[in-house]
């Protein structure tokens, strides 16, 4: 099975291989995915991050070969915590804009190189992501830091299957927080509403834990992240802070419930 990585700044991922086919995902700067079948100008490919599946143009990916894949896989990998970052291509000398997410494998300080290709990242370096140890202090730190990640995105617009600062959708902005906190979760919310541990109460819930929303027929539909006992942030139209309760969202712009509550989950 053939391995490439994504170095340009957002890429569509598709539900099918067509310009039209709706768009499912998005493909940030340096993440990585196993190559699964070709059709054409498009390859259908399986997300290293996450395990998610679609279509991208052959002509957006990168090839590496299997022990260049396995050492940055393997690697510590920063990713970008400024809304906006510019990376230079130090070989071709282009300036590639990076959103908030992109990851930077097998970078040391602001250089990194890829194959033959050298790229240096411009302005502040990224943070190391805080990791859990098990003890209450560790888990009040990451708490603090997904909730500072989350309202960094406050306003982008909602896009169907984005998944950065330009435009993303409710389980893009919740995975993308989580990943830029060094925590892996799923794609969409229905595969997220599969994860963590079950927050029977909302009286029980804490910050950074996330609430699912269904439909009248059950299905999952809906995800944000808890602020604080009575805020949520999520993206509806655009990323917004609501209140919320054990009923649900409730939209003070047309006052009522916007999302009925359907479970909570305590990802880490």
């Amino acid at each position: 099975m053939d391995q490439g990585i994504c170095l340009q700044g957002a890429v569509p991922v598709r539900a099918t291989p067509l310009h039209r086919a709706e768009m499912v995902s998005q493909l940030l700067f340096g993440e990585m995915f196993q190559i699964l079948e070709a059709d054409g100008e498009w390859i259908r490919i399986r997300m290293e991050w996450d395990g998610y599946e679609g279509w991208i143009l052959a002509v957006q990916a990168r090839n590496l070969d299997q022990d260049t894949y396995l050492k940055l896989v393997n690697d510590d990998t920063p990713v970008v915590s400024e809304p906006v970052q510019f990376l230079k291509n130090e070989t071709s000398g282009w300036r590639i804009p990076l959103v908030a997410g992109s990851s930077l494998p097998g970078m040391t300080g602001n250089r990194m190189t890829i194959g033959n290709e050298v790229f240096s990242l411009e302005g502040v370096e990224p943070k190391q992501a805080p990791v859990f140890s098990g003890t209450a202090a560790s888990r009040e730190e990451i708490q603090k830091s997904l909730v500072t990640t989350a309202l960094s995105f406050e306003q982008a617009p909602y896009c169907w299957g984005g998944r950065s600062i330009l435009g993303i959708d409710c389980s893009g902005l919740t995975q993308i927080t989580f990943k830029m906190n060094g925590i892996r979760i799923k794609r969409d919310a229905s595969q997220q509403a599969l994860e963590g541990t079950i927050v029977p109460l909302i009286s029980e819930a804490e910050p950074a834990d996330l609430l699912f929303f269904d439909n009248d027929e059950g299905k999952i539909t809906h995800v944000g992240m808890l602020l604080d006992p009575a805020r949520i942030i999520h993206s509806s139209g655009r990323v917004r802070i609501d209140p919320v309760d054990h009923y649900g969202i409730f939209n003070r712009e047309t006052s009522r419930y916007s999302y009925k509550l359907r479970m909570i989950r305590r990802m880490f």
